[in-house]
């Protein structure tokens, strides 16, 4: 019976989870970003990211909130209280745990909003120095349209962000340039 509660109460999660999402044509961006991300021609790719790009500002706080966080804990832990179930039911509850993982998403939205929309965004996360290392990342990530707002942060007042910009601006070139 417990097991049937916390199925029951994953559904009701996953199903109001999204209701607050933007939505643009009948589908929330969690649904746009999904479509975008699991479609095997440009056609339906351009198509997602147009509606995506329509969404624009009113995506930004969802997408940086999703970039950094992952499933719940309780979704990780639901399995060793129902071992009574099948092992099927386990290894479907798994695959819900990886696909609840809105982070993959939160980057794919940026990627797709670009520089320009996102770079102000992730400067503000910064900020927090609960998120400080992903939205630096994630700024590295967008390429060389984040790369004057990492510079700036290098003459922060704060020690823990230049130090950080630094790292990031240090890895990233790394990456281009191969040393």
């Amino acid at each position: 019976m417990g097991g049937l509660f916390v199925v029951a109460a994953a559904v009701t999660v996953g199903v109001f989870a999204s209701v607050h999402a933007p939505h643009y044509g009948g589908k929330s961006l969690s649904e746009w970003l999904k479509t975008y991300e699991q479609a095997t021609d440009n056609v339906h790719r351009d198509v997602a990211a147009e509606a995506i790009r329509h969404i624009g500002t009113n995506a930004v706080p969802y997408l940086v909130e999703w970039a950094f966080q992952g499933p719940p804990q309780w979704m990780w832990k639901a399995p060793n209280y129902m071992r009574r179930l099948p092992r099927r039911f386990s290894n479907w509850w798994l695959r819900l745990v990886i696909a609840r993982n809105k982070g993959s998403e939160g980057r794919l939205g940026f990627t797709i909003l670009g520089a320009e929309v996102m770079v102000p965004a992730l400067t503000n996360a910064v900020q927090n120095p609960a998120v400080r290392m992903a939205a630096m990342r994630s700024l590295k990530s967008l390429g060389g349209g984040a790369e004057p707002a990492l510079k700036e942060m290098m003459t922060n007042d704060d020690p823990e962000i230049r130090v950080a910009a630094t790292n990031v601006l240090n890895e990233a070139r790394s990456l281009y340039f191969g040393f």
